[in-house]
C-alpha cells in the first residue's frame, strides 16, 4: 500500500504543480488586465475571491472523502475476492456459492458507487478546467 502511495505521489505530483503554477499565472495576468481595462471590477473582485475560496475548499473536501470512501471500500471487495478463491473448494462442497456471489456483488456495489463519484468529480474538474481556461 505504501509502495503504490508513494508511485501515485511521483507521477501526479509533476503535472499538479505544474498545472497549478500555470492556472494561477494566468488568472493574475488576466485579473490584471481586467483591473486595467475596467476599474469597477476591482470593487468585485474580493466577493468573487472569497466566493471562488469558499467554492474550492468544498470541493477539495469534498474530493477527499470520496477517495477515501473509495479506498475504504475497495479493501473488502478485494479481500473477500481473495478469500473467495481461496475457498473454492470447499465453497463447491457445501454449495453456497450463491450465497459468496451476493456478498461479493453487494461490496463490488458499494465499490462502484464509490468509484463512480469519483470518476463523476474528475470529468467535472476537467469540463471546468477546460471551461474556465
Amino acid at each position: 500500500r505504501f509502495s503504490r502511495d508513494v508511485d501515485e505521489l511521483d507521477l501526479s505530483l509533476y503535472s499538479t504543480i505544474d498545472g497549478y503554477l500555470e492556472t494561477i499565472v494566468g488568472l493574475a495576468i488576466l485579473l490584471v488586465l481586467v483591473c486595467i481595462k475596467i476599474p469597477s471590477f476591482t470593487a468585485l473582485l474580493s466577493p468573487l475571491l472569497i466566493l471562488f475560496i469558499s467554492i474550492q475548499q468544498f470541493y477539495m473536501n469534498t474530493s477527499r472523502q470520496i477517495k477515501r470512501l473509495n479506498a475504504i471500500t475497495k479493501s473488502p471487495v478485494l479481500n473477500s475476492f481473495n478469500e473467495s478463491i481461496a475457498g473454492t473448494v470447499s465453497i463447491r462442497s457445501y454449495s453456497v456459492e450463491g450465497n459468496f456471489t451476493a456478498h461479493n456483488m453487494r461490496l463490488l456495489d458499494n465499490n462502484q458507487n464509490c468509484m463512480f463519484h469519483e470518476y463523476n468529480g474528475y470529468r467535472c474538474e476537467k469540463y471546468l478546467k477546460f471551461k474556465l481556461i
